[in-house]
Order: structure tokens, then sequence, then C-alpha cells
């Protein structure tokens, strides 16, 4: 049985936030301090891979969620799998009334980049890529 690398990684790291995603569930929980850092570690087999930071800021009443990642795999001095992500997502507060305001985002997998732009409209999320605009739900969620 074949399985896609990408597809198992992606699956293994939110497996291993399985318990951080469930507490984020309580959406009205304070969040960390304006500027504090979560540091993740990302691991295969007890050895670092890579790492993943999210930073919280709050700016004239908008949170914004700045993620890093950065992830690289490598067997046998040969490149398996790698992974450079940045993001800012622009959120109107926090709690079951908080709106995706804006999202930008860039990720380099293997050597191939991604870009996505969207902001909030009066009735979608507006996203931008590299293959065109797409129209959201105006309450969409991101899964990070």
């Amino acid at each position: 049985m074949h399985i896609n690398r990408r597809y198992f990684l992606l699956g293994a790291s939110n497996f291993a936030l399985w318990p951080l995603l469930a507490r984020a569930g309580k959406l009205d929980e304070q969040l960390p301090a304006s500027g504090a850092t979560l540091r993740f570690a990302v691991r295969l087999d007890k050895a670092d891979v890579g790492m993943h930071h999210i930073t919280f800021r709050d700016a004239n009443g908008n949170i914004h969620i700045e993620h890093n990642m950065d992830i690289l795999l490598k067997i046998a001095f040969v490149t398996a799998y790698s992974l450079k992500h940045t993001s800012t997502e622009t959120w109107s507060s926090i709690g079951r009334d908080a709106r995706l305001l804006a999202i930008s985002s860039e990720t380099t997998e293997d050597g191939t980049n991604h870009k996505i732009n969207g902001k909030s409209g009066k009735d979608n999320f507006s996203i931008k890529t590299h293959h065109g605009e797409v129209a959201a739900p105006a309450d969409i969620a991101t899964t990070n």
C-alpha cells in the first residue's frame, strides 16, 4: 500500500495536535497576551524535523495570528520532504461571534510555492490564489 507522504505528515501533525484543537473549541477563552508566541517542535521518531510558532497580536481591536512553520525531513542526508509556511490571519475578535477578516499565506512545499490572500466582504470571503479567485462562505475559519 502506498501512502502519500504529504497526507501522512499532515494527518500525523493533526493527530498530534488533537488535544490542542479539542481545547481550542472553547471559543470564549482568553487569548495569550499580545505578542505572546506558542512554540511547538515538530518531531518524527524522537528526531527534531522542524518547528511551528504561533504569535498573537492585538491591533485596533482585531486579533492577528501569525504562523511560522519550517519542516525539513532528511533520510540519509537526502531531503525527503520540506515545508516552509508563513501566514497572518486577522480576526474581528475572540469568541463565538469572531469573524475571519483577512488572511495572507505563503507556503513552499518541496520547492513548489503557494500563495493565498483573502479578505472578508459583505456576503462572502474572497480568496485569491494563482488559480484565480474563489468566493467562500462569510463565516469561513482556518484549520490551524
